[in-house]
């Protein structure tokens, strides 16, 4: 099962103190929505003028030292959210649009501004698309995307609500000495986000001072997570309820755990190729085996951990809980001795072998085994258990497969891939007629049921292309912001125009207008001609959402962060409707308690899938738990089936939720 794709990397400055071990999360979830960028649009968003003050003299911006050689002005206006009163004083700092998927070398510019009426012009600001951050004293940051910069000319002004903050201070320190830490890394986040955030970018973070000292500046209210890390000392995550009443935190770091040994094939000898993956309190870790075999974790937090070996003869994995500061240097993964399963792949060109991956995943033990082809296509994959699996081939990361095959226990499998020659598909995504770049585009069969899928990504320009299609009825999706059925005969060309917004508005507090950040909007078709409709989206700093991909027909609307009441509305969807105001009202829900399952590490958040009636899709929310492992699920759930489950975990089914607190204790997903 997989996260959504926006959190499958995690690029954090606490990992840089933890070592030079490579970061992933991968985690074994399905049915989640797929959140996606919101579109970019031409001008940035607006609040009503009739909300705001006449035009007033604009405060001169600080003239920078040196221009830059093309550049522009920048207007804005910065409120307060509830009082629609200025904000005097604040910084404005404009982050380079990340090309890509790795972020977090994109360029920065700030500049300060102090302005009776909160208006700024940032004369000579620097050319190109941005991502602007806003802050100020006693104020959340804000931010918002798709700023373009054109020299010579002066953009529309951009009013930016600030949301108020708390200032939240403390001290780290050595739990050894006493002594303060220096230079410590300290950021926080939502309790109700389940996972870091993704994007370096909008990271807020301090540098402690040389005695220990640190002070958070615009740290919402509420439960937040503070995450602390140092050179030579374990990360740790501390909860905290954050108010004007919230006394200075003493963080105590120490060197932490250690965790070392050897990866052994079947036969006894170190395993000299493969990788190592830790998982367990804080951030998972990969690391490649060496040629001795032996690996090493340092600076671990105290807790359960699980290491999962994969190397070309199979797999291994082994569990081990750590008190703090111990030393665990005898470890010993011994992969387990399984079948081969062989075959050829054809129908694909060398230069497509050549990037051409295969994984067989046994269903009976929850592992995977993967390899690659040679140059005639002949592949082995070794190491896999007796029993059901699945092998999916990925060819040239555009045709995909899934074959089922039963893996015998007294001979290697044998099962040669076919892939069907076929016509080209191409064409090019616009939207709203401009080209619309690196977008995913998705072909499978418009009827479903079939396992072949053929995937592809736009250029520059908004074009794309697919080879090896064969002739057939195919849904074309880009995403889930549009999707068009083809009948392929030989070679097709299917142009898709995405609009900016097919059904969009505000999230915001009931009784006021101020937005509320990160709210999950979730459209899901709800009958058989809308069925494979989905779109998911957070409402941004403006509490703005835009969905696409929507066709005529049944729809349900659904609104939901955690601390409030879940909104959800059925309509009828035949023409776009952009302004729409969902008011949210603050409500705990209805309690939900895990019971400890004696790791000593904080409670790992939940995962719920509601499946609606009428849909391909169910939706999916994250429900967050405090330290003794309580959290709460939207009332508005009640007499739906729910599937509940959390990192390694069995689901639990939950049939026709009658709305009343649960009590559950979630099994090891190794114990199945």
């Amino acid at each position: 099962m997989d996260l959504p794709k926006h959190r499958r990397l995690i690029l954090l400055g606490i990992a840089l103190v933890a070592g030079s071990a490579s970061l992933v999360l991968s985690l074994p979830w399905t049915s989640s929505p797929d959140p996606i960028a919101l579109p970019a649009t031409t001008s940035t968003p607006q609040l009503p003028e009739r909300e705001l003050e006449p035009p007033r003299v604009e405060a001169a911006a600080p003239a920078p030292t040196a221009a830059p050689a093309e550049s522009g002005t920048f207007r804005g206006r910065v409120l307060d959210a509830a009082t629609r009163q200025p904000v005097p004083q604040f910084e404005v700092q404009l982050v380079g649009v990340p090309r890509g998927h790795i972020r977090g070398n994109e360029p920065r510019v700030a500049q300060t501004f102090e302005s009776a009426d909160g208006r700024f012009a940032w004369q000579r600001a620097p050319v190109g698309a941005w991502s602007v951050m806003v802050t100020a004293p006693g104020y959340q940051q804000f931010r918002f995307d798709g700023l373009s910069i054109v020299a010579g000319k002066t953009t529309r002004e951009s009013v930016m609500p600030m949301r108020r903050g708390h200032t939240l201070k403390g001290r780290v320190f050595d739990q050894g000495s006493g002594a303060g830490i220096g230079d410590a890394w300290v950021a926080f986040r939502d309790a109700s986000d389940p996972w870091p955030n993704t994007d370096p970018t909008r990271e807020r973070s301090e540098k402690s001072k040389e005695d220990g000292t640190f002070v958070l500046d615009g740290v919402p209210g509420g439960e937040m997570i503070v995450m602390v890390g140092a050179k030579d000392h374990a990360n740790r995550e501390l909860a905290v309820v954050v108010s004007d009443d919230t006394p200075p935190m003493e963080i105590g770091l120490a060197a932490g755990a250690k965790i070392a040994g050897m990866v052994l094939g079947p036969d006894g000898t170190p395993a000299q190729k493969g990788h190592l993956m830790l998982a367990g309190p804080g951030i998972p870790f990969v690391k490649e085996l060496d040629e001795s075999g032996s690996f090493s974790f340092a600076h671990r937090p105290a807790g359960r951990y699980q290491l999962n070996a994969r190397t070309p003869v199979g797999n291994a994995q082994l569990e081990v809980e750590l008190a703090e500061n111990e030393i665990r240097e005898d470890l010993v993964l011994k992969v387990s001795e399984g079948r081969s399963v062989r075959g050829v792949i054809r129908g694909l060109r060398p230069e497509q072998l050549a990037r051409t991956f295969i994984s067989v995943r046994s269903v009976a033990k929850s592992a995977s085994f993967t390899a690659n082809p040679d140059a005639q296509g002949a592949y082995i994959v070794r190491g896999v258990p007796p029993g059901r699996a699945e092998i999916h081939v990925s060819a040239n990361m555009s045709r995909h497969t899934t074959k089922s095959l039963d893996v015998p226990a007294d001979k290697d499998a044998v099962l040669d891939i076919v892939f069907p020659l076929g016509g080209r598909l191409s064409g090019r995504v616009t939207q709203d007629g401009k080209a619309a770049a690196d977008r995913n585009i998705w072909v499978g069969s418009a009827g479903g049921g079939s396992n072949d899928g053929y995937q592809a990504r736009t250029n520059q320009d908004g074009r794309y292309e697919i080879e090896g299609v064969p002739p057939g009825e195919y849904r074309v999706s880009v995403g889930q912001d549009a999707s068009r059925v083809v009948s392929m005969a030989s070679d097709a060309v299917v142009n898709i125009d995405i609009p900016l917004v097919q059904l969009g508005g505000r999230v915001v507090e009931e009784g006021g207008t101020v937005p509320i950040v990160g709210a999950g909007v979730h459209l899901i078709g709800s009958e058989s001609q809308t069925a494979h409709v989905r779109n998911y989206k957070e409402a941004d700093d403006f509490g703005q959402f835009r969905l696409t991909g929507i066709e005529p027909g049944e729809i349900v609307l659904t609104a939901y962060k955690p601390g409030y009441e879940m909104y959800r509305e059925k309509m009828v969807y035949s023409s776009p409707i952009k302004d729409k105001t969902i008011t949210l009202r603050k409500s705990a829900g209805v309690e939900v308690t895990v019971q400890a399952d004696g790791s000593g590490e904080r409670a790992r958040p939940l995962y719920v899938t509601e499946q609606m009636p009428g849909s391909n899709y169910g939706i999916g929310l994250w429900v967050p738990l405090d330290l003794e492992g309580v959290g709460h699920l939207p009332s508005a759930l009640a007499g739906s089936t729910l599937r509940i489950q959390r990192q390694g975990s069995t689901p639990v089914v939950i049939e026709d939720w009658d709305g009343q607190s649960l009590n559950l204790k979630l099994q090891p997903a190794a114990a199945r």
